[in-house]
């Protein structure tokens, strides 16, 4: 079986092999063959064109810019059946290209020849010339200036880019971007494309700020001073290079001077600073004492007019010291020049030196022999002799609580025992003195004493045995008796102690007969001592 389409092309049979069509417009006719045995069916289609010289259309086109691209005409017949005729356009193709046919308006006609007759359309092409899109000179604008608006040599198109905030005015405003070069483009389309770039510089509003200096002291060197941006020029009292900024603080002077820092042009500025100048410190020396006898100790005072600062000692023997007012003991004879240096806070400084400052007497050194040392309370007279060093002008003796003497070689005769202090002062001519303690002994003589019988009846005389004695270092006492068979029936350590008659004091009363006692201590020298003998116990 066959099967024609569409019906819209008025074909005569739709079902048979062969048939008629009359299209009224240029169709695809699609046939479809089906075996009726297997039912397996194949298509074929074929174009009819149908053309209607009278309806020919050629479809308008342009405007074109004369440096565009090529385009292709467009006709509502197959190319094929007719040719192109007029400027830039190709005969066969249809291709127009505008560089070929110039800036104008250009004829252009499609004509058919063929079964149908003749027929033409024709359509006017414009070419227009290219716009010229350069952008006017822009000049550098700081980053906190007004916005302005940039300019090209054909107007009408569109601004893009940083800082652009009118694309239609071209405005463009320095605020809105960050220091540096910005590319902004200049943009026609209408009715052909041309474009342009160019650089705006956005230049940083220049600073002048001075940076904060001093103060200075009259007497430092030239400074060179600065500020966040160069190339400005200096001004004010002091100012001895304008273009550098070098500020001498001696030309200057002591006070407040102030300093101009401008920077000219467009995005120029102005800072102003004040820079104090200090005078040196006015100082002097003060000390409670200038002279002394070795050891002396000084107190030095710093006078200075600008307190809060730093000091610095020198006294005269290599020792030096950071305290303003510092205390300085000196032990060597001699003459000392003193120097104080004063810095103020900012490090202006003033010394002063002194000198032989401090004047130091030697010191005479005291000494004495003493004979007979020891001696007895038998014996008690002692022989001084001096035995100072240095021209001694003057001693002064002291025996204790027992009298003084200003001879040079005195004696004393002590009137009681024990160990006494002694004490030489001695003085020079300068008024220089010195001491020296010593002890004088006297010693006691040694005496020892014991009954030979004591009655313990309770009767209030001689119930106690106990020995006696002068001399006798009491803490090393010890006393021990003995019954004649060689028992120790009693013993003491306590000198005041003695026996009873009682058997360790304690016990029953020991038979009346002979006994035997035994002694033991030291005597005031330290020297051991041991007494026995016999002591009778009589009812």
């Amino acid at each position: 079986t066959y099967s024609w389409s569409p019906s819209s092309g008025n074909i005569a049979n739709a079902s048979a092999q062969n048939t008629t069509a009359q299209p009224l417009t240029t169709t695809t006719f699609t046939v479809t063959v089906t075996n009726t045995a297997g039912g397996c069916a194949s298509s074929d289609s074929v174009q009819v064109n149908v053309i209607n010289l009278d309806s020919l259309t050629v479809t308008p086109a342009g405007p074109f810019c004369v440096n565009g691209t090529t385009a292709q005409l467009q006709v509502d017949v197959p190319m094929s059946y007719g040719s192109w005729s007029g400027p830039g356009v190709n005969a066969t193709t249809g291709v127009f290209d505008p560089a070929v046919a110039g800036v104008g308006t250009h004829q252009i006609v499609f004509t058919v020849n063929g079964l149908c007759g003749t027929g033409a359309d024709t359509i006017d092409i414009v070419v227009t010339p290219l716009p010229d899109a350069t952008i006017n000179s822009t000049p550098g604008l700081c980053n906190t200036g007004a916005a302005i608006n940039l300019s090209a040599a054909t107007a009408g198109g569109t601004w893009s880019g940083p800082g652009i905030t009118n694309a239609t005015n071209g405005t463009f405003d320095p605020t809105t971007v960050a220091i540096g070069n910005h590319i902004v483009t200049y943009s026609l389309t209408t009715p052909c494309a041309s474009q342009d770039t160019v650089i705006v510089n956005v230049i940083s509003q220049l600073d002048a700020t001075i940076t904060q200096v001093g103060p200075y002291c009259t007497a430092f060197p030239s400074v060179t001073l600065s500020a966040v941006n160069t190339g400005g020029v200096w001004s004010g009292q002091g100012i001895t290079d304008a273009t550098a900024g070098t500020f001498n603080p001696g030309t200057a002077g002591a006070g407040s001077h102030v300093i101009t820092y401008t920077i000219s042009g467009s995005c120029g500025n102005v800072d102003t600073m004040t820079i104090n100048v200090i005078p040196s410190p006015i100082i002097s020396i003060q000390s409670d004492t200038t002279q002394g006898c070795e050891p002396t100790l000084v107190s030095f005072t710093g006078v200075n007019n600008q307190p809060g600062g730093s000091c610095l000692w020198t006294f005269g023997n290599g020792v030096t010291s950071t305290e303003c007012n510092p205390s300085y003991l000196y032990t060597t004879a001699g003459n000392y020049s003193v120097s104080f240096t004063y810095s103020n806070t900012i490090g202006c400084t003033s010394s002063v030196n002194a000198p032989n400052y401090i004047t130091i007497h030697s010191q005479p050194e005291a000494a004495y022999s003493a004979s007979p040392q020891p001696t007895s309370i038998a014996d008690p007279i002692v022989y001084f002799t001096d035995q100072s060093t240095g021209v001694i002008d003057s001693w002064q003796w002291t025996f204790g609580p027992f009298g003084t003497s200003n001879l040079q070689n005195p004696y004393f005769v002590y009137p009681d025992t024990g160990v006494t202090a002694v004490q030489l002062i001695v003085t020079n001519i300068n008024g220089c003195a010195d001491t020296i303690t010593g002890a004088i002994i006297i010693d006691q003589i040694l005496t020892f004493y014991a009954p030979n019988a004591f009655t313990p009846n309770s009767n209030g005389k001689n119930d106690v045995f106990r020995v006696y004695g002068d001399g006798i270092e009491i803490g090393t006492f010890e006393m021990q008796i003995f019954n004649r068979w060689g028992e120790r029936i009693f013993k003491t350590n306590d000198y005041y102690t003695g026996w009873n008659g009682l058997r360790n004091n304690t016990g029953d009363l020991v038979p009346f007969e002979v006994y035997v006692w035994k002694v033991n201590f030291k005597d005031f020298s330290g020297v051991d001592r041991q007494y026995i003998g016999h002591v009778t116990l009589v009812k």
